[in-house]
This record gives C-alpha cells, structure tokens and sequence, in this order.
C-alpha cells in the first residue's frame, strides 16, 4: 500500500491531482490554502487564499513552464515544476522574462498558435525566475503554534533555519533566490560535511563543503540529478537525492560518465542540442552504478 510511485505513468488526470497537491503543500508554507476548482474558473485551475483574508490568487496549473495567448490579461499566476523546483509566476511576467531572456516569442509556436511550453527552460531564463521559486519548509509546524505572515503576496523567504555545520546560516534572501540548498546542506551535515559559502565566483545553488580536516569542495545542489556540458572539467560535485530519498554526492564528470555508461542521456537531444540533462527518476542500473557515491546520513 505504502509504496511510492512513479509520477511518470500517471494518466493525465491523475498527474494533474498529484501535481496540485505537491503545489498545495508548498504554498502551505506561505500561507495559503488551495482551493481545487473542477470548472476552470476565470482560467484558473485553483485558487490560493492566503491567511490574511484578503489576498486570492487564480492559479493556473501546469506541468512544465507554460506562456499563452488566452491567459494575457486576466491576472492569472502560472504555477509548474522544473527540475526539482515548483514556480509560481504571474503570467503576464512570466512572458515578460520570457521575451528578455529568449527567443520563444519569434517561434511560429507563440506567433501562429499563441503557445509556448518547455520542460527545459535555458540557466538564464531559470536564473530570473529564481525569485518565484518555491522553498519546501524542512519540518511540518505543530497546529498549536501561532506565527505571524509577513508578506502575502508569493514568493516569501522561507522561514529562518539553523546554522548548517557551524558555519553562519544562509540570509532570507539567499535561501529565497536557492531553495534548494538548506536541504542539500542538511544531508551534508547529516553526513559529517561542514557547509559554508562558496567561493565568489559562483552563483546560484552552491556550497562549500568539508569533511574533517579534508579539502573544501564546491557542490552545486540542483535538487536531481544534473549535468551539464559547460560544468565538465570544473573539477564541482553534485549533490542529489533520488526518488526513493537517498542522497548522492558525485563528482560532476564521474556522473557523466555513469549516464554515458548507464543511460542513453547523453544521445538525447537535451544533451546534444542543449548541453545538459536532468531527471529526479533513476534507473536501477543508474542507481546501482551511483551506490558508492550515497551519502551515509544515518
């Protein structure tokens, strides 16, 4: 009964259950409660009315990042996962990055049909949208503690953690713009590594880490697996968790290596065409390759 599943082979409506309740819970942690609609009210699949009583957000629901036509103009908020992450992104803006940071608007997609989606969005477009991303709180809060909201307009800094392996804890703004390492770096240091601040010239979802008395590394924590062309010979490593929770921290080009050997990423046009592959669902033959790399977090 308790086994999970692949969100993969989900029909379509069974996939747009299971994507809403993952979005529902995440807005919990920002105050919202998410209201299913079943007749696409106004466009929107769901509403989100924040605690404060005043503020409703039309949501529209999607699978990957989505522009269209038909959503211009009726102040909808367009809410989608990539890789690892969900956004939730006023639609007229989302074409506005869209339009700065791409060339999808010049398609014959967006000029005949008025639509435009990717799975695969460019590290700069991913860049500008990293202020609608979407932080999971790390431990669910009792139902008699009382908080205050201090914004009710999304996305708001994630509430403050600890200090991660005695190093200072990352600031609001940082954990917001990097949702993704106040996990990765608590697998870290469940694992006996030290984390800290990069180094200056990295940006983004990084850290510094350190085994003991060892040499700090620089890990970059996309929340899945991820390589990328332009990241080889860097000497990063990656940190990554799998479907099952286990998490992985590899050398950047030994998991290349091990997709090559034990994928056939690096023939998908993803790689080829664009320079990089990500998945948050591995093979067993992946895993099994991977085994050597899990984190002992015990």
């Amino acid at each position: 009964m308790f086994e999970r599943i692949n969100p993969d082979k989900l029909n379509g409506r069974q996939k747009e259950i299971y994507n809403f309740q993952k979005s529902a819970a995440l807005l919990a942690d920002y105050g919202f409660n998410c209201i299913k609609l079943t007749d696409d009210w106004r466009g929107a699949d769901f509403l989100a009315h924040h605690f404060d009583g005043t503020t409703t957000l039309k949501v529209q629901l999607k699978a990957r990042l989505t522009i269209d036509r038909k959503y211009e103009g009726q102040d909808l908020w367009m809410n989608f996962p990539c890789q690892g992450t969900w956004y939730l992104v006023p639609h007229d803006k989302l074409v506005e990055l869209v339009g700065q940071n791409t060339n999808w608007l010049n398609t014959s997609s967006w000029q005949d049909n008025g639509l435009y989606n990717s799975t695969n969005p460019s590290p700069v477009l991913l860049e500008r949208l990293l202020p609608y991303a979407l932080a999971a709180e790390e431990k669910p809060t009792s139902p008699s503690t009382t908080h205050s909201s201090e914004t009710h307009v999304p996305p708001a800094p994630p509430r403050t953690t600890p200090s991660v392996g005695g190093a200072p804890a990352l600031s609001s703004a940082e954990r917001w713009r990097h949702p993704n390492l106040a996990v990765a770096a608590n697998a870290l240091t469940a694992a006996g590594y030290t984390c800290s601040a990069p180094p200056r010239e990295f940006r983004g979802n990084y850290l510094a880490a350190r085994r003991g008395d060892g040499e700090a590394i620089t890990v970059r924590c996309p929340g899945r697996l991820d390589i990328r062309k332009q990241q080889l010979s860097t000497g990063l490593y990656i940190v990554f968790p799998d479907q099952d929770g286990i998490w992985y921290l590899v050398p950047h080009d030994k998991l290349v290596h091990l997709a090559k050997a034990n994928t056939p990423w690096l023939r998908s046009a993803s790689w080829r065409a664009d320079g990089w592959y990500s998945s948050a669902n591995l093979s067993r033959q992946m895993r099994a390759g991977l085994r050597r790399f899990a984190l002992n977090t015990t």
